[in-house]
């Protein structure tokens, strides 16, 4: 896996949610339907790559590691969720010295930050989770305040949309539950919500099949 698989959906998703806040009215709002499906599918595709993630052996490789390189990997972070992999679009000076570390490569003109079980790739999984952990808690939380809008709007989908909305939200919540334990690096204990995708797609099946647009 790559660093910037997550960064992107992780944005795509910040980016849903603040599209969705801006409805005057959420149920009934034209858009809808699109976006939460939109939702959905992001949704998914991140609950899919939190939970192909071998964490007992992220943690056993993240054993004793150690670096310096926190600030230089951040500003790497941040050009590769807006979509930048050309390598002219990076810090230089932060490039250099990461790729002398072994922590990202350039390849064809492209910036790469691999993610794997092994030293030295291991050790971005520590530094990516502390990077998306706290963006991700602000999506959870965007998806409980939009359950709560929803659930306020006098409309006949009030009930399907806001259940939606607070399920993304416990599932995002589990994903950065995991990658907290990655920065934490302590072994990850109880549900981990596998079952959440699941369960919101029958919700927006359910929403879907709900008249809406009318009270």
């Amino acid at each position: 896996m790559r660093a910037i698989s997550l960064l992107q959906t992780v944005d795509a998703l910040r980016r849903q949610t603040s599209r969705a806040r801006s409805f005057q009215q959420v149920c009934g709002h034209a858009d809808l339907s699109a976006l939460t499906s939109a939702m959905l599918d992001t949704v998914g595709d991140l609950s899919a790559m939190s939970l192909s993630v071998d964490l007992p052996k992220v943690l056993s490789g993240l054993a004793d590691a150690d670096s310096s390189d926190d600030d230089r990997i951040d500003r790497i972070f941040r050009t590769l969720a807006d979509g930048e992999t050309a390598v002219d679009s990076f810090d230089a000076t932060a490039v250099d010295a990461l790729e002398s570390r072994g922590r990202l490569r350039v390849v064809d003109g492209s910036v790469c930050v691999p993610l794997g079980l092994e030293r030295p790739d291991v050790i971005n999984w520590l530094e990516l989770a502390a990077f998306l952990a706290p963006e991700l808690d602000r999506i959870a939380d965007a998806f409980e305040r939009l359950a709560l809008k929803a659930a306020a709007d006098d409309h006949r989908t009030s009930a399907p949309v806001a259940a939606l909305f607070h399920t993304l939200s416990n599932v995002v919540a589990g994903v950065r539950d995991r990658l907290v334990h990655i920065v934490d690096r302590r072994h990850f204990v109880g549900d981990e919500r596998s079952e959440a995708v699941t369960m919101a797609t029958n919700l927006h099946a359910d929403f879907a099949n709900t008249t809406h647009g009318k009270r």
